[in-house]
């Protein structure tokens, strides 16, 4: 057996060695095209001798999981499995046991989760029927198990908690030096974030650290990167983003020196980047960051991997529509939506991607959609979160959106304050849920006509966005609250103080946007309105120019982006009718009384309080 092993092995390498005939292109050989060299080979040799064909089966198959090849090791291993079975008999076997783990692992590791539970779960009840209750196959086929409950289980589900907890107890006890307790460390971690408790989370990637520190633990410079991966994307979800984006260059430096640029995890560390970058309001520097990050693992992991390109996909995507490339975005959430409800419809991630695609159709004007899109989000959402959790809390917030779009103030105050009563209001940073549904709010009250209820909403908001310690990172939060004060102020009358507010809007638009964005435009209008007000006609016009511009660049686009371009444009043109019969008039008497046209410069509809 041993040496037919060898044999094998040794023909591998002398169909690439010196004398093959291009000698040069043999000697740059990757493994990944020795693997496939390998597999190509198994499939035609050792037919006479099953028990080496089974071993060197599971021997590719594994080294292909290792090369983060996982597609290409599940029909090696599904081989290797149904060989073992034959050879073996029906009884229970250990080898075919550790066998079924690997694949379930591979299975796993490509997403194909009910597969992956079937074969783990088989694996268990063979190792139950050999009284096996410590071996690291049994903790290995527990760990993967608790992979699977994290992506697939909903969130109150304890599956994945206690796979993990035994898994890392049955290694604590009889295998201390085994690494796969980082894994199980990492998944509890997980666990506890997806929770939101990030202290609890730290605690464990405190653990992890820890041990990658010390021998046999620090020998495995690529799990010492997953930890700073994972722990990375723990800090960007507290957003704490100046130590997220430590962590993840960290991880990313660690995977290039190990596997290069072109491995999946190298790649999940510049997309969580990316992620730090969008979600800090950096959306310029973010772009390029996702769409390589993007390009790479469709080309890596495959374009409908579940793993990672779905969620890279999904991630860039929100980053497009942020920035108001709306066409862009409508591409590469349709995209991901389609693949996703092909291959893993129970998938967590295509009531997340239903939630963008919401966002997304609501901007649009295309309601009814936008309306189905949500109601599959709440399902998904609080299939696997509950509906306390700030995910949910977020499709809240884009319904509310959807129902104000269509000027139902009932239907949006409502949704607003569910989520204002319903989610904490405190703490560092400061929390989303409580900015939104504040302006959401405030805006309520604009519809309503209550102009100061709407400054008494808004103006907190922005107050605490400013004295947070991590202001800068909250550039969204500031332009949308400065945008909806702005607007307040100018319709109290108060258009000193309305102005540097709207002028900040459209600064931090400028930055962050695309230049046909619609929230840039909508930025943009507002600051005009104000500055008709003020008598500023000229600049105004340029604003109301470069808006028009902008929205009639997009097919689709919602009346509450047209509409006010509309309204201000009127104004716009009725002013400047006035100051030109005013200079063709050389008689005073027939001018406009000067108390009429300050009204009018004040703007035409001072709402009542």
């Amino acid at each position: 057996k041993a040496t037919a092993v060898k044999d094998f092995v040794i023909g591998i390498f002398n169909a690439n060695g010196l004398d093959n005939p291009d000698g040069a292109k043999a000697r740059a050989t990757t493994a990944e095209q020795l693997l496939d060299l390998g597999a190509k080979r198994i499939g035609t040799d050792m037919q006479d001798v099953p028990e080496v064909r089974a071993e060197l089966l599971g021997t590719i198959g594994g080294l292909y999981a290792d090369l983060d090849l996982s597609e290409r090791a599940i029909g090696l291993l599904q081989e290797q499995v149904d060989l073992l079975k034959r050879l073996r008999g029906e009884g229970p076997d250990a080898q075919v046991a550790a066998a079924e783990v690997k694949l379930g692992a591979a299975q796993a590791a490509a997403g194909h989760y009910d597969d992956a539970e079937r074969t783990l779960t088989a694996a268990l009840r063979l190792l139950d029927a050999l009284r096996d209750r410590d071996s690291v196959t049994r903790a290995r086929a527990l760990t993967w198990l608790a992979h699977v409950a994290f992506k697939q289980r909903p969130f109150s589900d304890p599956a994945a908690e206690q796979f993990a907890t035994e898994s890392l107890r049955i290694l604590k006890t009889y295998h201390p030096e085994e690494t796969l307790r980082i894994t199980d460390i990492a998944v509890l971690a997980r666990i506890d974030e997806r929770r939101s408790d990030y202290a609890a989370a730290e605690i464990y990637f405190r653990q992890a650290l820890a041990l990658e520190e010390v021998a046999p633990f620090n020998l495995r410079p690529s799990d010492v990167a997953g930890v700073h991966l994972e722990y990375g994307e723990m800090l960007r979800r507290a957003r704490h983003y100046d130590e997220a984006e430590s962590e993840l260059s960290k991880a990313a430096q660690l995977f290039r020196q190990q596997v290069g640029n072109e491995y999946a995890s190298t790649l999940r560390a510049q997309q969580q980047l990316g992620l730090v970058l969008l979600e800090s309001g950096r959306l310029s520097q973010a772009k390029p960051m996702l769409a390589q990050a993007l390009e790479s693992l469709e080309r890596v992991r495959g374009a409908n991997d579940l793993e990672w390109t779905a969620d890279a996909r999904i991630v860039y995507a929100r980053m497009l529509l942020a920035r108001g490339e709306i066409e862009g975005a409508e591409s590469a959430v349709a995209e991901s939506v389609s693949s996703i409800r092909v291959r893993a419809p129970e998938s967590i991630y295509l009531p997340i991607a239903r939630r963008v695609q919401a966002e997304l159709l609501v901007a649009q004007g295309r309601w009814a959609e936008a309306g189905s899109a949500i109601a599959d989000a709440h399902v998904g959402l609080a299939k696997v979160y509950s509906e306390h959790h700030e995910r949910f809390a977020g499709a809240l917030l884009t319904e509310a959106e959807l129902q104000l779009a269509q000027q139902d103030t009932e239907g949006a105050e409502a949704l607003y304050r569910r989520v204002f009563d319903g989610w904490p209001q405190n703490g560092e940073p400061v929390p989303d849920t409580y900015v939104f549904a504040s302006l959401g709010l405030a805006r309520v009250r604009l519809l309503q006509g209550q102009a100061g209820a709407a400054v008494a909403l808004a103006q907190p908001a922005l107050d605490r966005i400013l004295a947070s310690p991590q202001a800068g990172s909250l550039l969204l939060q500031e332009a949308a609250a400065r945008l909806w004060l702005g607007a307040a102020l100018r319709l109290q009358g108060k258009i000193k103080d309305a102005l540097p507010h709207l002028q900040r809007a459209v600064e931090l638009r400028e930055n962050m946007d695309d230049p046909a964005s619609p929230w840039l435009a909508q930025a943009r209008i507002a600051l005009a309105e104000c500055l008709i007000d003020g008598g500023d006609i000229g600049k105004a016009g340029r604003l109301l120019a470069q808006a028009q511009t902008a929205l009639a660049s997009h097919a689709e686009l919602g009346p509450q982006f047209r509409m006010p371009l509309q309204q201000a444009q009127a104004r716009l043109q009725e002013l400047q009718s006035i100051q030109r019969h005013a200079r063709a008039d050389p008689y005073p008497g027939n001018r406009p009384d000067k108390g009429a046209a300050t009204l009018l410069l004040a703007g035409f509809q001072i709402a009542p309080e």
